[in-house]
C-alpha cells in the first residue's frame, strides 16, 4: 500500500489549480514538454488526429522558427554523426574478419559477432496462434512480441545466417 502523504497532496493542489487557471480556464494549451519526447508526439499525433485542415496554414513564431532551425541542424548533425559512427564500425568489422570477438590490449572485449536471429512466425502460429495474430498486421512485429512475451520470443527465435556486429563499451 501506498502512504498518504499530505506533503504530496498540497504539491498536487497547487499543480492541480495552476494548470487549471494557466490553461484550461484560458484555454491556452500547455506548451510541449521535452521530458519524454515519445509520449509527447504520441499525444500530439492523437490530438489533432480527425481534425487536420487541409486548407489551413500557419506561418510559424519566433519559437518555433528556431525549433525548425535546429531540427534540421540536429538531423544532419545525426546524419553525418551516423556515417562517421558506420565507419569506425566497418573499420572494426573489416580488423575482425571471422573472429568472434575483438579485445583490447587490455583484453577487454571491444566487439564481438553475434548470429542474427528471427522469431520462427509459421512455428509461433502453429503453436501459439493467439499470440503470433496479436503481433501481426501486415507484419509480424517482433519488437511488440519481445516486451510483451520475452520466454516465447526466446524459445521461437531461428538463426537467419546473418552476423550482428555489436560494439562493447564499459558503462559511464
Amino acid at each position: 500500500p501506498i502512504e498518504r502523504d499530505d506533503r504530496v497532496i498540497a504539491d498536487l493542489v497547487v499543480a492541480v489549480e495552476a494548470f487549471w487557471l494557466d490553461h484550461v480556464i484560458t484555454g491556452i494549451a500547455p506548451p510541449a514538454d521535452e521530458g519524454d519526447p515519445d509520449v509527447t508526439a504520441d499525444v500530439l499525433a492523437r490530438r489533432w488526429a480527425d481534425e487536420v485542415d487541409d486548407e489551413e496554414t500557419i506561418t510559424l513564431g519566433h519559437d518555433e522558427l528556431v525549433a525548425w532551425g535546429e531540427l534540421r541542424l540536429y538531423r544532419n548533425q545525426q546524419r553525418d554523426l551516423d556515417a562517421r559512427i558506420e565507419a569506425r564500425r566497418n573499420l572494426i568489422r573489416a580488423s575482425m574478419g571471422s573472429a568472434k570477438r575483438a579485445l583490447t590490449p587490455t583484453g577487454q572485449t571491444a566487439a564481438t559477432w553475434g548470429a542474427v536471429t528471427e522469431v520462427d512466425v509459421e512455428a509461433l502460429t502453429a503453436a501459439h496462434p493467439e499470440v503470433a495474430a496479436a503481433f501481426t498486421e501486415t507484419r509480424f512485429r517482433s519488437t511488440e512480441f519481445k516486451k510483451a512475451h520475452p520466454k516465447l520470443h526466446a524459445a521461437f527465435r531461428r538463426p537467419t545466417g546473418a552476423r550482428r556486429f555489436m560494439p562493447n563499451f564499459p558503462k559511464d
